[in-house]
């Protein structure tokens, strides 16, 4: 999983549209929007059901979870980022492309892999359009308010999306850099909050390992 902050080459991707005057009503519907109120369709993320699911269905379990999290981080945005089906290299399980505002899925993982894996690349991804979003705020702030300490995560945040190391380039280099660090802890994080609702709801585990 990772960042994409060049130019993106989609193959296949699913999209849903939007205009421009639909957008105040997509807010009030995106306030909407959290785990509880979703609990049937994020439940399907369970290892009883995940597996039976087609491509199709997955995928619009997955943009139900990218939802609650713009929902939960703030991302009102007019773009509404998107679970994509994408051919990439079988070792890139998933990116979040800064230029379309897009959110990629390997098509052959999302197809064998599990509901759990499925999880944990949406909740890294969409960080990483948080990232992005914070940083855009603090470039958009007087010099005075920069320099704030508050500031100093998203300070981080931007020396590094300026510098970024692709999994292309140097795994280690690439895999400790603050916004992947970031990104991993909030998707272990939140991964678990999922499991807790998910498991409550049906009343055993069928998702994470406790």
């Amino acid at each position: 999983v990772m960042l994409v902050i060049g130019t993106e080459n989609s193959l296949v991707f699913l999209k849903p549209t939007q205009t421009k005057t639909m957008k105040a009503d997509y807010e009030t519907e995106l306030s909407k929007e959290t785990l509880a109120n979703n609990i049937e369709t994020v439940a399907l993320l369970g290892r009883n059901k995940w597996g039976s699911l087609s491509v199709d269905e997955k995928l619009r379990v997955l943009r139900t979870v990218v939802n609650i999290e713009r929902r939960y981080l703030g991302l009102y945005d007019d773009e509404i980022i998107t679970c994509a089906v994408i051919g990439v290299p079988d070792e890139r399980l998933g990116y979040y492309s800064v230029e379309t505002n897009k959110i990629c899925i390997n098509y052959n993982h999302l197809c064998h892999g599990t509901g759990e894996e499925g999880l944990n690349i949406i909740l890294h991804e969409i960080f990483h359009a948080y990232q992005n979003k914070c940083f855009d705020a603090l470039q958009s702030l007087d010099g005075n308010y920069q320099t704030l300490r508050k500031f100093d995560d998203i300070k981080k945040w931007g020396e590094n999306i300026e510098n970024y190391i692709s999994d292309d380039e140097s795994g280690d280099d690439y895999y400790y850099q603050v916004l992947e660090i970031d990104a991993r802890e909030y998707a272990e994080e939140a991964s678990e909050d999922y499991y807790r609702k998910i498991n409550q709801y049906y009343g055993n585990t069928v998702i994470g390992n406790k």
